[in-house]
């Protein structure tokens, strides 16, 4: 569970303080890095419930292009349904849990920056997946090694 959070956890830390630097030129001030940490939990496990259902693997045995689009399909989806209902739920509390808080919903949320958000969810969740595919593919130690430059537990540098 570790890899998928603290990944997900910076990226949506980013993406809250781009969104706060994209309204601070309307003097909103937007403290949502606790938001951002409770996403990213969220994500994080939503990824690790779906890599839990048969279907998520489906292109184990093709090119990892496959499988890449797919699980980032999959995943920006339940992003975007963990996205939708996190901007419903004050407008559940408002109004109840009816139409009318669907209503006001599709009528008061900015739909530019949801999208925009959703957007650089989806992008981070694709480079999340290639990630996982290379590692997938060359190993995790492999990948240790050749990322950090490390062999047998120490820095190696060569001339």
């Amino acid at each position: 569970m570790l890899p998928p959070t603290i990944f997900f956890f910076v990226v949506f830390h980013l993406i809250a303080f781009l969104r706060a630097l994209m309204v601070e030129q309307y003097g909103i001030n937007i403290s949502s890095y606790v938001a951002a940490t409770i996403g990213a939990l969220i994500v994080g496990k939503a990824i690790l419930l779906a890599d839990a259902l048969p279907f998520v693997n489906l292109f184990h045995n093709k090119a990892g292009i496959y499988s890449v689009i797919w699980k980032t399909c999959l995943y920006a989806s339940i992003a975007f349904l963990f996205q939708f209902i996190e901007e419903l739920i004050p407008f559940i509390s408002k109004y109840g849990a009816n139409l009318a808080a669907i209503d006001n919903l599709i009528e008061e949320t900015q739909w530019p920056s949801f999208l925009a958000t959703h957007i650089l969810v989806t992008l981070f969740i694709a480079l999340y997946n290639v990630a996982t595919v290379a590692v997938n593919a060359i190993g995790s130690k492999t990948f240790i090694q050749m990322f950090f430059n490390v062999k047998n537990g120490c820095s190696t540098k060569e001339n």
